[in-house]
């Protein structure tokens, strides 16, 4: 029996490693666009949306909620979304 190597090429790194750093511009657009839709839920409209993600929050160490995107990507869009969570529920933060 012949063993068949994989081949190692870009195509296959892309897809067992999809949150690669080639991947990275889309998926910061489609965490902004993720917390934009939760954050209007939340606050009631997309003006008050835009102004809460532009604003520093204690919450997330002074950083807005965009930059916290930008720096930490997955784990900030976590940070971010728990914030709102925290705000739809009354918790204080």
């Amino acid at each position: 029996m012949q063993t068949k190597m994989l081949p190692v090429g870009g195509t296959l790194k892309a897809r067992a490693y999809p949150w690669s750093m080639a991947n990275t511009p889309k998926l910061i657009r489609r965490l902004r666009a993720r917390l934009q839709s939760k954050a209007t839920d939340v606050l009631g409209s997309r003006e008050k949306a835009i102004g809460w993600m532009k604003a520093p929050n204690l919450a997330l160490g002074g950083a807005t909620p965009i930059s916290v995107l930008d720096t930490d990507t997955e784990l900030g869009a976590r940070a971010a979304e728990d914030v709102l969570v925290r705000i739809e529920y009354g918790v204080f933060s």
